[in-house]
């Protein structure tokens, strides 16, 4: 029997996830808007394409780290509980985020300046991998039973709004400074901003209590990872492809498209990062609406194959991207198809987040989250940048080159769907995930 949380308590929980997860998210996400700087300033090079190239893969060494921390943290919060978990993660972000607000350039320090930032990349990557999975459950967990799937989109709009921070960062520091004090100083604020902040979150995580009961807590006696492949091998791995298509769409989406558009148009930063702006803003509405879906339609089986919803966005969102890329001379058709691209590719999210929860039991809730989300977006998300940079960089930036990347890995994640085999009545009572 969970404990019984009073509205006050409950709207602290809220508060605990989503304001650590918002600075969590934008301390790692910061890093992609201002990559083109960091790569000069931190990985020299004399093609200034190669600079960013290498900028963009520390941008994604910062995945690598996600599984571990998926599994380390998450099988941390399954055997002792979500609050001390999150606790733990925004900590390690705030280390990372240290290390990069006032790591010494390259021309300073030498060689030991991008060992700096990617050690930063990597303790930031460990952090977020265990933050989605402790966050997430513990939404759902301390949620009402009709508002689940809300209780999680609130998670993804976190995220957006930390995505649409950064940006507006960007934007106004690309507006206020010339460049000379953004490639001196300048870069180096929204980092310093976040530290000013964490310690807002870790008070505010360190005062909440957990819904779970003591007699549902903490039932593992080794690590989760071995029952789940045990038990649920196929369900994980199909948990693992149903997050991907929106991984690797949102990644374009928002943290290559500013640079791409650095490239191939004539716009000055401010202006970039203005339009790309619209995208965060569409994708926090399409996570509030796939919550309210979920709650509505999915959770009491009102739609007879409730995986059809995000299959048929991420179908659309796709072609969406397709003639985005092919317009992106065009401000008002670019910023239009920025805005409703990014919305299919995120509506079906929510739901699909709360489907695994609803399929696999408490003590291993955390695990599952925190692993499949990390792996898929660290293959298939964190690396889409980079390889679509590297495409671009090879076909003389054709804009279709990325769907070379695109299109197989939204494909092979669509087929995830229909071998994902839906537990959600097993661990569903009266339409309350227990």
């Amino acid at each position: 029997m969970a404990n019984i949380l009073s509205l006050r308590q409950r709207y602290h929980l809220v508060a605990a996830a989503c304001i650590g997860n918002c600075l969590e998210w934008f301390d790692f996400s910061i890093y992609a808007y201002f990559a083109v700087i960091i790569g000069k300033l931190f990985f020299p090079s004399e093609n200034g394409a190669i600079s960013t190239l290498i900028s963009f893969s520390v941008f994604a060494g910062g995945f690598i780290m996600r599984p571990l921390g998926s599994l380390i943290i998450g099988g941390y919060s399954d055997r002792n509980g979500r609050k001390n978990a999150m606790i733990l993660t925004i900590a390690c972000m705030g280390v990372g985020s240290g290390i990069i607000a006032f790591s010494p350039i390259y021309a300073t320090i030498g060689i030991a300046a991008p060992i700096l930032i990617i050690a930063a990349r990597l303790l930031q990557g460990f952090s977020s991998g265990g933050e989605i999975g402790a966050a997430t459950t513990l939404l759902i967990e301390s949620a009402d039973k009709k508002r689940q799937g809300v209780s999680v989109s609130l998670q993804f709009i976190t995220q957006a709004f930390s995505s649409m921070l950064s940006i507006g960062f960007g934007a106004i520091l690309f507006s206020l400074l010339n460049d000379k004090q953004i490639y001196s100083w300048g870069w180096r604020i929204p980092f310093v901003f976040s530290l000013l902040i964490i310690p807002i979150g870790l008070y505010i995580r360190a005062n909440i209590n957990e819904p779970l009961a003591e007699d549902e807590k903490y039932t593992a006696k080794r690590h989760p990872v071995r029952e789940i492949m045990v038990k649920y091998p196929r369900d994980f791995i199909a948990a693992i492809g149903i997050i991907v298509p929106a991984a690797a769409m949102n990644y374009m989406l928002l943290n290559y498209i500013p640079t791409y558009m650095q490239i191939v148009t004539t716009l000055n930063s401010a202006v970039i990062y203005t339009i790309t702006m619209i995208a965060p803003l569409f994708q926090m509405l399409a996570y509030f609406t796939g919550g309210i879906l979920y709650d509505r339609i999915v959770r009491w089986n009102l739609l007879k194959n409730p995986k059809l919803l995000p299959v048929t966005c991420y179908c659309i969102a796709i072609c969406l991207i397709i003639l985005m890329i092919l317009n992106v001379n065009h401000p008002i058709f670019f910023s239009v198809m920025l805005a409703i691209a990014p919305f299919f590719s995120s509506l079906g999210t929510p739901i699909n987040i709360t489907l695994i929860a609803a399929s696999f039991p408490s003590h291993v809730r955390t695990t599952v989250i925190a692993v499949s989300y990390s792996i898929s977006v660290t293959i298939f998300g964190g690396t889409t940048p980079m390889i679509i940079s590297a495409l671009m960089e090879m076909s003389n930036n054709n804009p279709l080159s990325s769907m070379i990347w695109l299109v197989p890995v939204v494909s092979l994640g669509l087929l995830s769907y229909w071998s994902f085999n839906e537990r959600g009545e097993k661990n569903i009572k009266n339409g309350e995930i227990i």
